[in-house]
């Protein structure tokens, strides 16, 4: 049991984790979202705080000044480059390389951004990470300035790589352990009660042997060997053999015991668990109590017991034929006897009235139908 308690929490770690992946990329992409919004937004605030200076220097046809304001406006650490073009997209003023900018192979880009004559941002698609913003500073020229989001993209990576996957990993270990606890704590309650049960049950069988062997005179069938002086059998006491015997085979079906439901059943219980499948291929057997009551009875034949017959019933009323009475008072007026009678010439029964000491202690009862020649 304790192996496929472990099969099955290894399961649900797999599958717990598998299905926090979906949860923990759904954080990680809104967390990105939710930065570079951020990120843009301030980065916009600081640009269009800039933009009067830069048009004050175009109006007063100052380029070392919008030169020197560009710069400083790319200082800013969410800025890669700031630069002005005209509508022709001629370069004014840069705070990088020309080749940085490489107008040519964004040319649509920008088109795009100076036809419009509005505020504008756009995402950046040549494997790079960032957005271009821009805004126009007059009817001939615009400011372009290229946001770089490589730190949000870094720290979001980060975040989930070293917090969030790891967190999940943790949830699920947790989770795999309580279920493999909770599910050892369900089946070993109930083991442990009905084990105890067994282990009663087998101490009180041990106890009634013992009795048996003190009190009763009837013991098994002794076993001979030849005493080769004497030349006669010499009597070899088994009693204690038989006991070990028995103890031994009741050990080995002690796992059967302790997977009884009711760990309130008595020794009458486990009798019929034995009855029951050493009569398996018996049609009729038929167990009395020494008042005549059912203790075990199987009928496969349909003919001698009524259907449905609750424990303890008597003799009288489980019968469907009032013969069968008359045999069991014929047994017990020959105990310890096994006699032989025939019912309508259709079934063979065998009567055996069990006596120790000249008290009754039950009837036995088997037999099966006689087959047609």
């Amino acid at each position: 049991m304790k192996k496929y308690i472990k099969i099955l929490s290894t399961i649900f770690f797999f599958v717990s984790i598998t299905c926090l992946l979906f949860p923990t990329q759904y954080l990680y992409t809104k967390t990105n979202q939710d930065l570079t919004t951020l990120v843009v937004e301030k980065t916009k605030k600081d640009i269009k705080n800039a933009i009067p200076a830069i048009e004050q220097n175009i109006k007063d046809e100052d380029e070392i000044g919008m030169i020197i304001n560009v710069a400083t406006l790319a200082k800013n650490n969410n800025l890669a480059s700031v630069f002005i073009l005209d509508n022709n997209q001629n370069l004014i003023a840069t705070s990088t390389t020309k080749d940085r900018l490489d107008i040519e192979n964004r040319a649509a880009l920008y088109e795009n951004s100076i036809s419009k004559r509005v505020e504008t941002i756009q995402t950046i698609t040549e494997g790079e990470t960032g957005m271009l913003y821009s805004i126009p500073l007059d009817p001939e020229r615009t400011l372009f300035a290229e946001i770089s989001l490589n730190d949000v993209a870094s720290m979001t990576k980060k975040w989930r790589n070293f917090y969030y996957f790891p967190f999940a990993a943790m949830i699920a270990l947790v989770l795999s352990v309580f279920l493999y606890l909770f599910a050892r704590l369900l089946t070993s309650i109930p083991y442990n009660k009905l084990k105890k049960s067994a282990d009663k049950q087998i101490k009180a069988l041990q106890k009634e042997l013992g009795k048996d062997g003190e009190n009763e005179e009837i013991l098994p069938p002794p076993e001979y060997e030849s005493d080769p002086e004497t030349s006669r059998p010499q009597n070899i006491d088994i009693k204690n053999a038989d006991l070990d015997i028995f103890l031994k085979e009741n050990n080995k079906k002690a796992e059967t015991i302790n997977v009884l439901e009711n760990n309130k059943k008595s020794l009458s219980e486990l009798l019929k668990f034995c009855l029951f499948n050493y009569t398996k291929n018996s049609a009729i057997y038929i167990v009395l109590n020494s008042s005549d009551q059912l203790v075990f009875a199987i009928d496969r034949t349909r003919k001698i017991l009524k259907s449905n017959i609750a424990d303890e019933t008597s003799i009288a009323d489980a019968v469907l034929d009032s013969e069968f009475l008359r045999f069991i008072a014929i047994a017990k007026e020959e105990p310890n006897t096994k006699l032989k009678y025939i019912i309508d010439d259709m079934i063979e029964l065998n009567f055996y009235a069990l006596f120790v000491k000249g008290q009754e202690i039950g009837i036995i009862v088997d037999g099966d139908e006689i087959q047609e020649e």
